[in-house]
């Protein structure tokens, strides 16, 4: 039924033709049949010849249809295979592209690698974020998301016993920390709000198909690192990389960026470097979120704030609307 509503959209003019060749023919014969009770076999024929090549019209429209809808797939197959490059020239087109990217095309794993810049109160990003989030919903066009996110640097230094299976953390303080307690405070504040657009926690209760998957690993807090971060869509025709980086005075956000297309040559490197190097090596003890339910946002949440000084430390608190609350 779908494949015919499209043949009429895309090929209206040759579905009129045919549907009217039909209907003449069919109305020849009914028009004899109903008029002349008994037609003799040449009126007989003559409609039913009519009312055959009318169906005959139809099927031939109908099959040229569906061999040039093949023709037009395969051709749209290989232009997403095409190697492409794109330039971003500030954050709001990267951020732009990315919430286009996950609400018009479907794709199997999207990864996020996001060492700095969580933080950053910009509406572009919010809705960037909450538009990745949206489409992780079951229907949605992103199957699965696997995130890295780091944390504000504080010009605290947090020194860990030797104990790995009850750490515990003792902060110094600095002489001259990075940035002040309370814009310190704010920043965790914020980040959280972001965290808790994807956190699963209440979805643990539901079968596989119906949680949204999504993985999320955290860089414990460094002191230099800057803006820099690799967004990967990935999908069985193609594979987007996005590499986002900083130019301006404040290296902590990024700001411009490049996007290069089905390139295997960068894209497969890519991948096994962020599964391999940062997800699975440099970030595989350190947990937000995994599709098992046995790693929370409330529950590890309460890990990386042993990074930071108690007066600092911000408690988990439920899900809110972080445009509303940064407005």
């Amino acid at each position: 039924m779908r494949s015919i509503l499209r043949f009429l959209r895309k090929d209206p003019k040759s579905a009129i033709q045919a549907v009217i060749l039909g209907a003449v023919g069919l109305g020849a014969l009914l028009t004899v049949m109903t008029r002349y009770g008994h037609p003799n076999s040449g009126d007989l024929y003559l409609g039913l010849i009519l009312a055959l090549l009318g169906l005959l019209a139809i099927s031939l429209s109908f099959d040229r249809f569906t061999h040039m809808r093949k023709i037009e797939d395969r051709l749209d197959e290989i232009l997403c295979q095409q190697p492409s490059v794109y330039v971003y020239k500030n954050s709001v087109e990267l951020y732009q592209k990315g919430r286009d990217a996950v609400k018009t095309n479907t794709w199997d794993c999207v990864r996020l690698y996001a060492p700095v810049g969580l933080w950053d109160t910009s509406k572009e990003k919010q809705e960037w974020l909450a538009a990745l989030a949206d489409a992780l919903r079951p229907g949605g066009r992103v199957l699965k998301l696997k995130a890295v996110f780091g944390f504000p640097p504080s010009g605290y230094l947090p020194q860990f016993n030797s104990d790995r299976e009850h750490p515990t953390c003792e902060v110094v303080e600095r002489e001259h920390p990075i940035v002040p307690r309370s814009r310190l405070r704010a920043q965790l504040q914020y980040i959280q709000l972001m965290l808790n657009l994807f956190d699963t926690s209440n979805e643990m209760e539901l079968v596989m198909e119906q949680r949204r998957r999504a993985e999320l690993h955290f860089i414990p807090p460094v002191e230099v690192s800057p803006g820099f971060g690799v967004i990967i869509f990935e999908n069985k025709f193609s594979r987007q990389v996005c590499i986002a980086f900083a130019k301006g005075e404040n290296h902590y956000l990024v700001d411009s960026g490049v996007q290069i297309g089905n390139l295997d040559q960068l894209a497969n490197p890519m991948v096994d470097w962020f599964d391999d190097t940062v997800f699975k090596g440099a970030t595989g003890d350190f947990v937000l979120q995994d599709l098992d339910g046995n790693c929370t946002l409330s529950k590890q949440w309460e890990k990386v704030m042993r990074y930071y000084p108690p007066d600092i430390q911000a408690p988990y608190e439920p899900k809110r609307d972080p445009v509303a609350t940064t407005a």
